[in-house]
């Protein structure tokens, strides 16, 4: 794996790394990971890449979001919107220049690949988006609710101390309980996550991350946003992943021009548990 650094039009920088060195003339493979999940989320399939040569037309790129793993966190007066997220990827592949883009995004990185792909409709080439089904949506008589409670978590973030991790077992254990991960995997995670010295063990991620979202976009915003993705899109599921994906899969399909769906044995966390059989279906939809 090849580390690299971005720094965005804005001044914030984004780490991550590359399957490769890389090279300017292939397409690019953009892996965004979940909610305080980061980039070595996808090492179990960037090791099976490894084994395979079509993968070598691509560059691979899997990145930590901004307030994740060993990306920047956002200023003092910032918080973590959706539509910020969605920002930093379109800053980052204005800023380079990118074209021909595949998105591969797990859960949040597939909510915010799902509105970065309607809103570069000639630069994404292809969205795949693993137990996610398009961004989150609330009824709209929930919105006062909705920033109360976003209002009060953040507050309690600014009047808490932060609480540094005990010991490595235990912080591997309430990931695996958390994620039903098992220990290698939240392992590989967590080492992304955390600063490990002699000293102790300290958070990497920002502690803001934990604060509820402000707003949903209302259902016909999410209606809007999935109509206005022309590429091919394809969403992968666990079979005992997130019933609320399943239930969007279903209910949101006919949003869609170029749909479909593939299910793999596992859970929220089947890109980690399968991916000798994700590198098939991979194969299978971008090099057809």
């Amino acid at each position: 794996m090849i580390a690299q650094q971005y720094v965005l039009p804005t001044g914030l920088t984004l780490a991550g790394f590359s399957l490769t060195s890389w090279q300017d003339d292939k397409p690019i493979v953009l892996c965004t990971h979940g909610w305080l999940d980061n980039a070595n989320s996808w090492l179990p399939l960037f090791l099976e890449l490894e084994q395979h040569t079509w993968t070598s037309a691509y560059n691979w790129l899997a990145l930590d979001f901004a307030g994740h793993g060993d990306s920047a966190h956002r200023s003092a007066d910032a918080h973590y919107h959706h539509t910020d997220y969605v920002f930093d990827l379109y800053a980052l592949i204005q800023s380079q220049q990118w074209q021909s883009v595949i998105l591969l995004g797990h859960s949040m990185g597939g909510i915010v690949s799902s509105s970065l792909a309607s809103v570069l409709p000639q630069t994404i080439a292809q969205l795949i988006c693993i137990e996610a089904m398009g961004p989150l949506s609330g009824a709209e008589k929930t919105t006062v609710e909705q920033m109360q409670n976003a209002f009060s978590s953040r507050m309690s973030v600014y009047q808490k101390m932060i609480k540094q991790p005990s010991d490595w077992e235990t912080l591997i254990k309430a990931k695996q309980h958390a994620g039903g991960l098992n220990e290698s995997h939240a392992a590989i995670i967590m080492e992304r996550n955390v600063n490990l010295s002699h000293t102790g063990i300290t958070w990497k991620t920002d502690p803001r991350l934990r604060t509820q979202s402000t707003l949903r976009f209302t259902h016909e915003q999410a209606r809007k946003i999935m109509q206005s993705i022309p590429c091919p899109f394809t969403v992968i599921m666990g079979q005992d992943g997130f019933e609320r994906v399943a239930t969007q899969a279903t209910s949101r399909k006919s949003w869609l021009s170029n749909f479909d769906s593939v299910s793999l044995p596992g859970n929220h966390y089947v890109h980690m548990q399968q991916p000798e059989a994700l590198v098939k279906i991979l194969e299978n939809l971008i090099e057809s």
